[in-house]
């Protein structure tokens, strides 16, 4: 404890202000007995008087070239062009961030971060490659309320080894960033159809001909595809209406009328309607008039955004069973 308070007060003389260098901090504090390393980086557009999105990055299990210093400075070109916070835990001796020792200080470094910067905890994103992949599925199953999305890479898991936790990805953002060449028939294939079948929300990347590697062609290009899109449903989720459409019965100047397959729109002002498909497709609305839509003639879930002058409201529809 006076170690980790120790740490505290030496980061908080690092703390960065609004407007500044990004920053890159490698420290650790000692956890059940344990002296657990850490790495963080810092976006240079970290502003401490306003909630900053953050990134839980979980390294690879290969001594002789991951820990968490090698994994932040991996992914800082990532965070900084996106603005993330980014928390690396340290496997420690081992290398590994998937026990239950990592897994409990993980829980424990967020806790502090979330003390030392301020965070937007309705924003907190995790991914990982390798080991790290598995532990970006197993961490998030365990603590799906802090997390708005997830991108495993690479994983080095199978659906078996994921079971049961797997069950508890109904409505959860996952973006696989996977190699044609990396046992797809065992990490990838099987995984991504038990999520979908589970009612995850689900898109990926799946790159003809690149094996088990971090260093494939675009990454940083890709992965912040991946993190936009999970953010972007993250968003739409934060302002959806729970339940299956049906006529609002709040007072509202927006109300949308699901009957099949089209929408009809009540607005007091002019607005604007964008749809997402969030199994990762492109959704577009075929406008009939009168404040009529047609969705398109996929089954499957949509998340209707409609915005006028004073207000926001995204709708979750659901289209077939």
């Amino acid at each position: 404890m006076k170690s980790l308070l120790l740490n505290i007060l030496l980061l908080a003389l690092l703390l960065p202000c609004a407007s500044q260098a990004q920053i890159a901090i490698d420290s650790s504090f000692t956890f059940q007995s344990n002296s657990k390393k850490y790495s963080l980086f810092i976006p240079s557009s970290y502003d401490s008087s306003t909630p900053n999105k953050l990134m839980l990055g979980m390294h690879p299990w290969n001594t002789s070239r991951w820990d968490a210093e090698a994994w932040r400075d991996t992914l800082s070109v990532f965070a900084e062009n996106n603005g993330l916070i980014l928390v690396c835990p340290d496997g420690g001796s081992d290398g590994r961030v998937d026990d239950n020792l990592d897994y409990d200080f993980t829980e424990d470094l967020l806790d502090s971060v979330r003390t030392w910067y301020s965070i937007d905890e309705d924003y907190q994103y995790i991914m990982g490659f390798s080991i790290g992949g598995k532990a970006t599925y197993e961490f998030g199953f365990s603590h799906s309320t802090e997390f708005g999305g997830y991108i495993p890479i690479g994983a080095a898991t199978s659906e078996a080894e994921l079971s049961p936790g797997i069950s508890s990805s109904l409505d959860e953002a996952y973006y696989l960033v996977h190699g044609s060449s990396d046992a797809a028939s065992t990490r990838y294939n099987p995984i991504l159809n038990r999520l979908q079948t589970e009612g995850a929300i689900t898109n990926s990347e799946f790159m003809s001909g690149v094996g088990h590697t971090i260093d494939f062609p675009n990454r940083n290009q890709i992965l912040t595809e991946a993190y936009v899109w999970i953010d972007s449903v993250n968003s739409a989720q934060l302002n959806s209406v729970p339940s299956e459409i049906q006529e609002d019965k709040l007072e509202s100047t927006i109300e949308l009328l699901q009957l099949n397959d089209v929408l009809t729109i009540k607005s007091a002002f002019d607005y604007q309607v964008n749809t997402y498909a969030i199994d990762g497709k492109v959704a577009e609305l075929v406008e009939l008039g009168e404040n009529r839509y047609q969705l398109p003639s996929r089954t499957g879930v949509y998340l209707v955004s409609v915005e006028n002058k004073v207000s926001k409201r995204v709708f979750k529809v659901y289209l077939g069973n």
